[in-house]
Parts: C-alpha cells; sequence; structure tokens
C-alpha cells in the first residue's frame, strides 16, 4: 500500500495551514489510519509542537495519538521522507511554511492532493491563493481551496 500525500500549502501565513493540518492528522486516525506529519516550517513548528503537546498532556484519544507521528524536515530532507514512509503509514500530511516558494513547489510536486487555505476577509490573501492555485496546475496535482476561519457574518461565501 502506498500513503496518500495531502500538502497544505500557501504563500501566505496565518490562514490555517497548521490548523487544517492537526485536525486532519486527528480525524484520519482516529477513523483508524496511520498519518506521518511532516512539518517544513523551520521557524514555528506549529504541527510538531501541537502534537507533542497532546501526547505530553495525554489530551484526546489515546488510540489515535499513537496513530500519529511527526517529523520536523527541511524541503531538502522532504524526498528521502516521503520514500521511507509512503509504504509504512496510511496517510502523510506535508504542513509547509508560507513565504517559501521552493518549498511549496516541492510539497506540490510530492503530493496527490494540495489544499489551499485562506481566509475569506482579506484581498491580499485571497490574491495569494492564484500563486498557490498556479503551481498546482504546473506540477499537475489536483487542488482544492479551503476557506478556513470564515467568520459567520461571510458564511454565505462557502454557499456561492
Amino acid at each position: 500500500m502506498t500513503a496518500k500525500v495531502i500538502a497544505e500549502v500557501a504563500q501566505k501565513g496565518g490562514v490555517g495551514k497548521s490548523t487544517i493540518t492537526v485536525n486532519l492528522a486527528v480525524q484520519y486516525a482516529t477513523a483508524g489510519y496511520s498519518v506521518l506529519v511532516v512539518d517544513l516550517d523551520d521557524v514555528q513548528r506549529t504541527s510538531s509542537q501541537w502534537f507533542n503537546g497532546r501526547k505530553h498532556h495525554g489530551t484526546g484519544d489515546a488510540g489515535a495519538n499513537e496513530r500519529i507521528e511527526t517529523v520536523r524536515a527541511s524541503m531538502i530532507d522532504l524526498p528521502e521522507i516521503l520514500t521511507a514512509n509512503r509504504g509504512r503509514v496510511d496517510l502523510i500530511l506535508i504542513d509547509t511554511k508560507a513565504a517559501s516558494e521552493e518549498a511549496a513547489s516541492r510539497a506540490v510536486n510530492s503530493a496527490d492532493v494540495v489544499l489551499i487555505p485562506t481566509r475569506p476577509d482579506a484581498i491580499y490573501d485571497l490574491d495569494s491563493v492564484r500563486t498557490t492555485v498556479q503551481l498546482a496546475r504546473t506540477h499537475q496535482r489536483r487542488a482544492t481551496v479551503v476557506f478556513n476561519l470564515m467568520p459567520p457574518k461571510r458564511a454565505d461565501m462557502a454557499e456561492a
């Protein structure tokens, strides 16, 4: 079996890449899948820190926690990590950092599916989506824009 790879990619920070990553990891692990989270954000390491805290404090479903692994990596290490783990886990989630075109390109190229989180409330966030969509097209990868941090007053946008 070959693991599916989902990359959360956005050129803008603060749009929820790590939030989506950790929530997907927990949902898949709760359903019984083994999950590897590759944290490429060498500055914040949000995904890694969140999971380490979750396991250290014993929060969440213990069985799900056992099915989630995290690895801190650089974009240079990504191909080796994917090769070593594709046959070992069910799902690999790549949490990228913002404003790194090279890391984004490597993550997109490695993914089966690209999730592009954005906030609907700022023009510059929506404009940054275009760059990532074009990157996914260049690498011929399936991509989906995820409206994250949707304020209740803008819920009508999700139906459009």
